[in-house]
């Protein structure tokens, strides 16, 4: 597990009018020289993912995955974002999963970034605190199954003991429902045949 810290380097937002926040008050900031990590904790992931190991969950406390919608993510910084992409494809780490929050809302995220295996970013948040009659959510082209909008958390489950190990991610409401799954074995995070995952 690496859990990374996109705040205390992270170069100031780009804030949008008062009157244009129909889908959240921030905008994509194109300067190259914008940050989330800063250099040495990019040097601290990049030692952590030449790490031998199965399955890597690296934890950004706002989403990876996710394009649209004006609201905090790596997206607002598309030179970062891209580098972090290419960190993962330039040191062939295999089982990256990202776990994400900071919507208020939970969803799983899918894309293709060049790595073999498919990316996903599970997002959870708040235990407590989902936006329930904030407008309606925002789009995402990479979101698997309906947003969860009430309470919610998130779970990974990793099951050891299969003949062909297995990875569960959820998104559970706050009564302990399930109500995302993605269930697939750990080859399925390795580069192979493309489709190899389980819906339940």
């Amino acid at each position: 597990m690496i859990l990374l810290d996109t705040r205390f380097n992270r170069t100031p937002l780009r804030k949008k009018t008062l009157l244009d926040r129909s889908d959240g008050p921030y905008a994509s900031k194109q300067d190259a020289d914008a940050t989330y990590l800063g250099e040495a904790q990019w040097a601290f992931l990049r030692e952590n993912l030449l790490e031998p190991a199965d399955v890597r969950l690296i934890v950004s406390d706002i989403q990876v995955i996710a394009e649209e919608g004006d609201y905090e993510k790596w997206a607002n910084f598309p030179a970062e974002k891209a580098r972090l992409l290419q960190l993962l494809r330039d040191t062939k780490a295999e089982g990256v999963v990202f776990l994400s929050g900071e919507r208020h809302m939970g969803e799983l995220s899918r894309t293709d970034a060049g790595l073999g295996y498919p990316l996903f970013d599970l997002t959870a948040s708040g235990l407590n605190m989902a936006a329930y009659n904030v407008g309606p959510a925002s789009k995402n082209r990479t979101r698997i199954e309906n947003p969860v909008r009430g309470n919610n958390f998130g779970t990974v489950t990793l099951d050891w003991e299969r003949a062909e190990p297995r990875i569960s991610l959820e998104v559970r409401d706050d009564g302990g429902n399930v109500a995302v799954s993605q269930k697939m074995p750990l080859s399925s995070l390795r580069p192979g045949p493309a489709e190899r995952l389980e819906k339940n």
